[in-house]
């Protein structure tokens, strides 16, 4: 059995727990976390008990409901806010607005100026917040701390690594290619992301947007070497990451930051030539070339 099939096993068991035993182990953080319409309930609950139990836990969980959603979603969102009313904090948002612009309407309404990151369908290693947190303590002047995610699939199997630099000089020459942290594990001030503007309006590209803002302005990302997030890698991932749509989200952006000079024609022209190939060829072979040249096997 894998570490993930026990995690959400473990997780599956246990009970809510009594507000006044949640407090005893709370900070002062904000565990930012959105949901919308196509978000499956039984994975969003492990999401959630994974921070709930997480051996640190945010005196906020902030929770921004993208739109409609369905009645069990809604159904399973009011028992976690009857169970602990001074912690979970649920913002709904009438029309569906994306992933940039929910995730700043979250970022603006957090009430702590630290903010931890992760996705509905993702669940936190038991002591993510233990491991990030005396970090900003440590170094006043970070402004973003991340780390590494093992990604799983629909067998709750651990399959790759998605393995980020923790060296400054290293983050920001990997930057020039890939967005250089993993989002699902960020956590970081909240004064240093709407100083540089929030996250922006884009369809796919809002966090990477968000640390070349940071890095140009001199910021400071630090990842930690270590695996924070167990990230969800469903069999549809491929596809999504693929099609003519696809490729040009991703060419406007790197043009964009081709304008802004925050990258050099040399690596615009390379990584469009590799995304060009890795978009429109078939799912199964783009696939194996992220499994073999941008991740790391388990």
């Amino acid at each position: 059995m894998s570490t993930v099939q026990n995690l959400v096993e473990f997780l599956e068991k246990k009970n809510l727990p009594l507000e006044m035993n949640y407090l005893s182990r709370a900070q002062k953080f904000t565990l930012l976390i959105a949901t919308y319409l196509n978000d499956d309930v039984k994975d969003f609950e492990i999401a959630l008990k994974s921070i709930i139990y997480n051996t640190v836990v945010p005196d906020e969980i902030l929770i921004i409901v993208d739109g409609p959603i369905y009645d069990e979603m809604d159904r399973m969102l009011i028992r976690f806010v009857n169970k602990l009313p001074h912690v979970i904090r649920v913002i709904r948002q009438e029309k569906n607005k994306g992933r940039g612009l929910t995730a700043a309407y979250g970022v603006v309404n957090a009430k702590n100026d630290l903010i931890a990151r992760m996705d509905a369908d993702d669940i936190a290693i038991p002591q993510r917040f233990e491991k990030q947190l005396p970090l900003f303590q440590k170094n006043s002047e970070l402004d973003v701390i991340g780390g590494q995610v093992s990604e799983f699939n629909d067998e709750l199997e651990l399959t790759t690594r998605r393995i980020v630099p923790t060296i400054y000089e290293e983050i920001i020459k990997f930057s020039k290619m890939r967005s250089p942290l993993n989002q699902p594990t960020v956590m970081f001030k909240k004064l240093s992301v709407l100083r540089v503007g929030n996250y922006s309006n884009l369809t796919v590209m809002e966090d990477y947007d968000l640390w070349m803002k940071m890095i140009d302005n001199k910021m400071i990302l630090q990842n930690i070497d270590e695996d924070l997030v167990y990230m969800r890698a469903p069999k549809d991932m491929y596809k999504r990451r693929g099609g003519l749509q696809y490729f040009k989200i991703y060419r406007q952006f790197r043009k964009a930051l081709l304008t802004k000079k925050l990258i050099s024609y040399k690596d615009y022209y390379h990584s469009i030539f590799g995304m060009s190939i890795t978009s429109l060829i078939p799912t199964i072979f783009r696939k194996k070339i992220y499994s073999i040249l941008l991740r790391k096997n388990n």
